[in-house]
């Protein structure tokens, strides 16, 4: 009694922000910590859509898992994007191969778009398929069942399908953090859309109707860098025409950067895109950051004042478990379970340090480079 006297101005604080963690983990997250996919047949014609500009060595090692796929009805379309190296020579002698691949060269034109966007405009033009299914040219389909539990989810009403794509495991330190952020971005865009508020998708396991496509399309958007993937779905995704995928073998594996400033600047892209959301959208996310920056800040203050508060520990172990718990479940569903022991030192370095630190780059960056 005389322990929770003492400590009441560390305790309560702490204690209304373990409400709010709580509500979060498992009001918003285990909705998809105990996700279950109920299996449908659908298969529509698909067409593939991969941009790629000086990546024969990555078509070499990639392009055959998206052409060799277990699907009745499917094309697959590269665009060549003013290419300098023998990218398109390489697509040539494909092509006399595979019938279901086309190319699309873009050798100049009169603006110079930055990033995708033109590129795959182009691209869903030359498409002759009623879905199309978006990835990179870095990137590799991990079973030939890609197309297949994409395509699977499109009944009447839905436009929209996001997938997972993990990046390859390496033995370092920033593969470590790319693998967590990489994890936290899906659970959070696959909660958030089910609990139907559709946020974002990643472009290198996407699809969308083409008619939704054509209704809005790039037009008012070409002219910024980022944005063919999350903001296309923030601005056209309801609670009602989108569903998410994540069967392991609908994933796609994509190469991570070795650099950290070459993965900044890609968090950076990100960061930018973000800034474009909806505003209820925005609102969340930071409620959602700061619950978690505010409760280590609060555990922190109590623990130097207060070391020896098994009330402030009890909180803190409450916390912990719950997370394990639900962080856990995620992770077994797109098959990140070995990352589980990083979780309680990565989780606190995200958002304490991680997110504000990009914030701030991204708040003072107004270059908009691709």
């Amino acid at each position: 009694m005389i322990d929770f006297i003492t400590n009441i101005y560390f305790i309560l604080p702490l204690f209304i922000l373990l409400l709010f963690q709580l509500l979060f983990f498992f009001g918003l997250f285990s909705r998809f910590a105990f996700f279950k996919k109920v299996s449908i047949k659908n298969e529509p014609s698909v067409s593939v859509l991969i941009a790629t500009k000086n990546e024969k060595e990555n078509l070499e090692n990639n392009l055959k898992s998206f052409l060799e796929q277990d699907y009745p009805d499917y094309e697959v379309i590269v665009i060549d994007d003013k290419s300098l190296d023998n990218t398109f020579e390489y697509l040539e002698q494909l092509e006399e191969k595979y019938s279901n691949l086309k190319i699309v060269r873009i050798k100049g034109h009169i603006r110079d778009y930055p990033g995708k966007k033109f590129a795959l405009s182009l691209g869903i033009r030359k498409s002759t398929k009623d879905i199309l299914l978006f990835t990179d040219a870095d990137c590799k389909a991990v079973s030939n069942q890609w197309i297949r539990l994409m395509a699977r989810n499109y009944s009447d009403n839905n436009q929209i399908v996001t997938g997972f794509s993990p990046y390859e495991r390496k033995n370092s330190l920033l593969n470590l953090i790319i693998q967590f952020d990489t994890f936290y971005t899906a659970l959070q865009y696959f909660s958030f859309t089910l609990a139907s508020m559709p946020y974002m998708g990643v472009g290198r396991n996407l699809s969308y109707r083409k008619e939704l496509f054509n209704k809005k399309g790039y037009a008012t958007q070409l002219h910024v860098p980022y944005g063919d993937d999350d903001l296309f779905v923030n601005k056209n995704a309801t609670e009602n025409n989108i569903s998410i995928e994540i069967d392991p073998d609908s994933f796609i594996l994509s190469k991570p950067h070795t650099s950290l400033s070459k993965w900044f600047r890609q968090k950076k892209r990100h960061l930018k895109g973000g800034k474009e959301y909806k505003k209820n959208h925005k609102r969340w996310l930071a409620y959602l950051w700061l619950s978690h920056f505010a409760f280590y800040v609060a555990f922190a203050i109590a623990v130097i004042f207060n070391p020896l508060s098994y009330l402030i520990w009890g909180i803190f172990g409450l916390r912990f478990i719950s997370s394990m718990i639900v962080y856990g479940f995620s992770m077994k569903k797109l098959k990140m379970l070995p990352y589980l022991w990083a979780v309680p030192f990565l989780d606190i370095f995200y958002h304490i340090i991680f997110v504000p630190g990009m914030s701030t780059i991204s708040l003072f960056s107004n270059k908009k480079s691709w």
